[in-house]
């Protein structure tokens, strides 16, 4: 018979005992493939999320700044298809419905203003687009303010404001509107348009969607034609511009790129916010921006303009002065107030007779001769509130010598000194100002309105422009003009042809990208970050080791215990002449066969594992990924490297088995014996206890004293985790080696003699019996590390060096804050006095740049997160725990200066400013990727203008999400950023639900929701919470895994010992003593595999465990582990049956 017929023949023969190994074998394969398959699934699920998201949305221009009507109707007009260039508003809004006390809430909701262009951009289920004074709300939503078709809502969003609101002299009194609206739909969440958000997630965000005209005139933005009363008219401004491309494939960034340069091509002045202001008698023009001030990215384009077009720039600067008076003695109280403070250019100006000087003040003759009675040489006090929220600060002064008086003529007569700021420069009187700070009228002099009638804001000093931008500086930019002169500052002759010159060239110089004017890629982007943060495939593999583990042991076994059956087979083969590599050789080649064949059915049933494992995401684990559209998606790479693994796990399974044969001599093999003759003294044993043990004794040590790092080791996993893993397998190992240790002293005087022989039967195949113990002590350590490693932040109160920092509610804006709540005179004017706000211990407010959200409850890869701009007052204050950080008060780290960072691609400067940042461990790692000194780029990698370095890491706490920086370095980052919008408030416990009740109420016209901080942290720790009980039950079945090993196990036991017992039945011993026999056997190994397991567990989560947040189930706990000890109990039934079932004279024959 030839070898291969030989090893057919015995698979036939021995098909059951090779159907044990090959369902092992298919087991594992079933579940690497799986999570190989669901980490496929998930991806693509992502990556459909995206698709169904934006529609038909591939390019986005949505930067904050709002271009004209005209711009878009230029697109359209250069697209195939007019209908592809969609313009929308692009608002952040709170929404409510109901009254008086039944009010409920909803902020921060996406509110785009559509019309029919971008509406049939999207996929909205047939749902009809909203017509003038109606509102389409998504399911979440509805839901949340508790409406239906037909009900009516209120929406409140932030107006525009031309000049930005943290200047002194923006109106930050009205700076919200609100309207009833009538809900027309409610939009399916099998819609796309319910998910329509720029910003990837897989969870459904808050959408609404309202007719494009009417939050135009809500908050001024429709078009008026120019008329009598109003001759310049306004024109028609959006936020927003959505674009489809035609093909199949998201067009990428050279796309982004050549629509952004045809938007340049069809760009006016309008909609860079900037006119140009005509001197005719001077022969000058002036770059202003309806802003106030230059943005920096267009006062640099400005001068490069000029250059281009053959004139001189020379930028101004100016600023609100309170008062000025001579300095010293001032019996007669001259002095003037509220007037304009110019910045000009040494060089530029001189010649035209200003003659400012690097220390003294230049002032006009009216305010020199008329007002004060100064001459050149006198000294006088300059008093002014800082540009910048300067309202809440305490006024300055400074005191400076008069260099020149100067006649108001000239240079000094130029009335476009002074840009236009609508409410101020064109009233008729003071009185009439739209006071943007608590003016004090009773200081206006006659001699000032004098001024003010016959020169408005015309300024009455001036400064050198960087004397200037030293006293007044602003975050908004350093010029609130730029003069354009000839050359060498002469006349320019024609204006009509300079101002034609000029537009161009500031067009094609001004960088578009930096104001926010560029578009950008959505699509493309949204499919890139569908690779995820998470790799689901790798999450289930690890978390499935010890599954996978218990599979190849139970292999290992199975297949050890066929070869022991057939031992007497193998001794004939040897004893007919075949050596000892070809006899491993037959037995390896059946081996291989039945692992192949159990792979390929392995393979098959990964499919249906990972179909349950989706539907257990979809349904039951549905916090861990915060969606229900997943969907299966099979490729066959994944089916393949799951077969390729699994195949190789059991083939080392197989042959660790085959080393039963090895040193059996041919007459033991004959008489049916592989081993118990020759078991060892158990030293191997004893020294792996012992070694193990005081290994993860020191890990253990380590970790309670904290020398543990929580910054990432490799491929996601931190330290910590890789700690715990490791001191769990170690204190396996040692609890295992102390069981063969034991096992191999044969330890005797048990009082009861079924007893004494059921441990003395355990200790007879010591191996069989280890590995047995160490199936049920794997899956068990799973089972009670996923319990015990359960967190409950909510139930904590609230603690300063704890995650949630003392505070007890957390609130966010949907428009920002114009006051700031953290101080007595932002709470006032934003009317937070009187009860409950007396109860308020501190406030902390942030400034809030929107970003990305970057928490773990976000699958999609993310980009730059929201960035929160921490007071100094929160710095100082310190609290909150930390990881890996250094310092009493790491908060201090974030007022630091770094060096700059050398660039290597992406932008035109050779080093890059670096600023320091906070972020919580979990966003850090998980979702960026990045550690302490690790920096992130600023806005992007493809075009950053500054680095994030992160300087020290959060632990658990509510700043999930985002990234700290100084309020310092986050107004110089982002400028535009206005306002509070992130708020912070520690009081009173018993206080909770009613300044909850009343900060929404109070502030509702901002669309802010408060919450508990203990609420807002349980629910990123509900994902995690989520992942733990999706990896119980995998350890559920490691341990239906460990049972039928341990039933296995005793079955072969019975069956080697029948014999014996057939003797001891024969000698008088009742049945039930000789099932005493094997059930002592089985709960010997069951009870050690489970309590080792149980142990290994807890002594690894013991640092988590002495913590406030840990949650364990207890009760839960200890029920599963006496349900799995009675289960493998029952299991072991088998083996009794087998052995009081054994014929006693048939089988004493047999020996």
């Amino acid at each position: 018979m030839s070898s291969l017929r030989l090893v057919l023949a015995s698979l036939w023969f021995y098909r059951r005992t090779h159907l044990a190994v090959l369902l092992g074998v298919a087991a594992g394969a079933a579940v690497i493939g799986g999570a190989l398959v669901v980490g496929d699934s998930v991806r693509a699920s992502l990556r459909q999320i995206t698709l169904d998201r934006l529609g038909e949305v591939d390019l986005a221009l949505s930067g904050g700044r709002f271009v004209t009507d005209g711009l878009v109707e230029s697109l359209a007009a250069g697209a195939d298809d007019p209908a592809t260039v969609a313009p929308a508003l692009a608002l952040r809004a709170g929404l409510s419905a109901g009254e008086d006390d039944a009010v409920r809430r909803v902020g921060s909701v996406n509110l785009f203003g559509t019309d029919e262009r971008l509406w049939g951009l999207l996929e909205t289920a047939e749902v009809a687009r909203p017509e003038p004074g109606e509102i389409v709300l998504n399911t979440r939503v509805a839901e949340g303010l508790g409406v239906a078709v037909g009900d009516d809502v209120t929406i409140s969003v932030e107006i525009p404001s031309a000049v930005p609101r943290g200047n002194l002299l923006a109106d930050r009194d009205d700076s919200t509107a609100t309207v009833p609206l009538t809900v027309s739909a409610v939009l399916p969440d099998s819609a796309g348009a319910a998910r329509f958000d720029l910003n990837p997630a897989q969870q459904i965000p808050p959408v609404a969607f309202a007719e494009l005209d009417t939050l135009r005139d809500l908050i001024g933005l429709t078009p008026v034609r120019p008329s009598r009363r109003n001759p310049e008219g306004r024109v028609g401004r959006v936020n927003a511009v959505f674009v489809a491309e035609a093909g199949d494939e998201a067009p990428g960034e050279e796309a982004a790129e050549a629509l952004t340069a045809s938007a340049r091509a069809g760009m006016t002045l309008d909609d860079l916010r900037v006119k140009l202001v005509r001197n005719e008698e001077r022969g000058t023009l002036s770059v202003e921006s309806d802003r106030m001030i230059l943005e920096a990215p267009l006062a640099a384009a400005a001068r490069r303009a000029a250059e281009a077009a053959g004139m001189t720039a020379s930028p101004r600067y100016v600023a609100l002065a309170n008062e000025i008076v001579p300095a010293g003695d001032n019996p007669d109280d001259k002095h003037s107030a509220y007037f304009v403070v110019a910045g000009v250019e040494r060089h530029a100006e001189a010649p035209r007779g200003l003659g400012v000087t690097e220390e003294g003040i230049v002032l006009n003759e009216f305010l020199a001769t008329e007002q004060l009675g100064v001459q050149v040489g006198d000294q006088v006090e300059l008093r002014w509130y800082p540009v910048d929220d300067g309202a809440d600060a305490p006024e300055r002064s400074e005191t400076f010598t008069v260099s020149a008086i100067v006649p108001v003529e000239g240079a000094a007569a130029d009335g476009t000194l002074t840009p236009t700021v609508e409410g101020i420069t064109d009233a008729a009187t003071f009185a009439d100002w739209d006071q943007p700070f608590d003016m004090d009228l009773s200081r206006v002099t006659p001699a000032d309105e004098t001024y003010w009638d016959d020169y408005k804001a015309l300024p009455k000093a001036f400064l050198p422009i960087e004397r200037m931008r030293e006293l007044f500086p602003s975050r908004y930019g350093s010029s609130t003009s730029v003069l354009l002169t000839g050359p060498e500052g002469g006349r320019i002759e024609d204006l009509d042809d300079a101002e034609q010159r000029f537009t161009q060239a500031l067009i094609e110089e001004v960088d578009l990208r930096a104001l926010g004017l560029a578009f950008g890629p959505v699509k493309a982007q949204g499919l890139a970050a569908a690779a995820g943060t998470t790799d689901f495939a790798g999450l289930f593999v690890g978390f499935s080791l010890f599954l996978i583990l218990s599979a190849a042991i139970l292999i290992a076994l199975l297949f050890r215990l066929g070869l022991e059956r057939r031992a007497s087979e193998v001794g004939l083969e040897r004893a007919l002449g075949l050596g000892p590599q070809a006899v491993r050789r037959l037995h390896l080649a059946e081996g291989l066969i039945v692992v192949a064949v159990g792979g390929l059915v392995g393979a098959a049933a990964a499919v249906g594992y990972a179909a349950l494992m989706l539907w257990g995401l979809r349904t039951l684990w549905v916090g861990a990924v915060g969606t229900r559209f997943l969907f299966l998606d099979v490729t066959p790479t994944s089916l393949a490297v799951g077969f390729g693994i699994s195949v190789l796990l059991a083939a080392g399974a197989v042959w660790w088995g085959l080393r039963v044969l090895r040193g059996v001599s041919v007459r033991s093999l004959l008489a049916g014996e592989t081993s118990g003759e020759k078991e060892s003294t158990g030293a191997w044993a004893k020294w792996t206890a012992v070694g193990c043990g005081a290994i993860a004794a020191v890990l253990m040590i380590a970790a309670l004293a904290g020398q543990i790092p929580h910054s990432e080791a490799f491929a996601g996993f931190g330290w910590d985790v890789i700690s715990f893993f490791l001191t769990g397998m170690l204190l396996l190992a040692a609890a295992l080696g102390a069981l063969g240790w034991w096992l191999a002293l044969q330890p005797g005087g048990v009082p009861r003699t079924s007893v004494k022989l059921g441990l003395r039967n355990a200790a007879r195949q010591r191996t069989r019996s280890v590995l047995t113990a160490g199936l049920i002590a794997c899956a068990t350590f799973l089972l009670v590390a996923v319990a015990a490693a359960r967190k409950d932040p909510s139930a904590g109160a609230p603690e300063l060096d704890s995650g949630n920092g003392g505070y007890l509610l957390v609130a966010e804006a949907a428009a920002p804050l114009p006051f700031n709540p953290g101080t007595e005179s932002g709470r006032q004017e934003l009317n937070l006095t009187g009860a409950p706000f007396e109860a308020i211990d501190a406030l902390t407010a942030c400034r809030v740049r929107p970003g990305a959200d970057a928490s773990c409850l976000n699958l999609y890869r993310t980009g730059l997160p929201t960035v929160l701009g921490v007071p100094d007052a929160q710095i100082e204050r310190g609290g909150f725990s930390f990881a890996d950080t250094p310092g009493d008060n790491p908060w201090e780290l974030l007022k630091q200066e770094l060096p700059d960072a050398p660039v290597t691609g992406g932008s035109t400067r050779s080093t890059l400013p670096v600023y320091p940042v906070l972020g919580d461990m979990n966003t850090l790692q998980y979702s960026l990727k990045l550690g302490v000194g690790d920096r992130i780029a600023v806005p992007n990698d493809e075009n950053p203008t500054a680095f994030f370095e992160v300087v020290g890491q959060l632990d658990g706490s509510v700043f999930q999400g985002v990234l700290l920086t100084s309020e310092a370095h986050f107004e110089t980052l982002f400028p535009a950023d206005d306002g509070w919008a992130y708020l912070l408030v520690d009081a009173p416990e018993n206080r909770q639900t009613e300044l909850a009740a009343a900060l929404e109420g109070r502030l509702s016209g901002y669309g802010v929701d408060a919450e508990p901080v203990g609420e807002r942290i349980a629910s990123f720790l509900a994902v995690q919470n989520t992942y733990l009980s999706t990896f119980q039950a995998l350890g559920g079945l490691g341990l239906l895994l460990g049972t039928l090993g341990l039933a296995a196990v005793m079955l072969r036991n019975v069956l080697e010992r029948r014999g014996e017992l057939a003797l001891l039945r024969a000698v008088g011993l009742g049945t039930r003593r000789i099932a005493g026999l094997v059930l002592t056997e089985t709960a010997l190994l069951l009870v050690w595999g489970l309590a080792s397991g149980t142990l290994a567990a807890l002594l690894a989560l013991w640092p988590h465990l002495s913590g406030r947040t840990a949650d364990a189930p207890w009760l839960g706990g200890a029920l599963t582990l006496l349900a799995v000890f009675a289960a493998g109990m029952l299991a072991s039934g088998w083996a009794v049956r087998a052995a009081v079932r054994t014929p006693i004279v048939a089988t004493l024959r047999g020996e």
